[in-house]
């Protein structure tokens, strides 16, 4: 049995150590805590990575964030608001 650490597990999983951390600490990762410190048995990580692969597959896609309207105010708004005029040449 080999227990590895949270910087190992994230970097074998693909993930950031302060989401797996949270996986632990919520106890979606399975993992022992020892003092301050989780441990995560390797024989653990197929098993999470299937679920992991079953959660992605499951979601369906958003509609997106909407864009933000830019409302301009003063000069710019002005400048904005009405075309420029060709330069008259004499």
């Amino acid at each position: 049995m080999t227990l590895l650490s949270i910087r190992e597990t994230a970097r074998l999983l693909g993930v950031s150590g302060t989401l797996t951390h949270l996986w632990c600490q919520s106890g979606y990762l399975p993992s022992q805590r020892v003092g301050r410190v989780y441990t995560i048995r390797a024989d653990d990580l197929p098993a999470f990575r299937a679920k992991l692969a079953q959660r992605v597959r499951l979601r369906k896609p958003g509609p997106g964030r909407p864009r933000k309207s830019v409302t301009l105010v003063g000069p710019a708004a002005a400048s904005a608001a009405t075309p420029s005029e060709p330069p008259v040449s004499s």
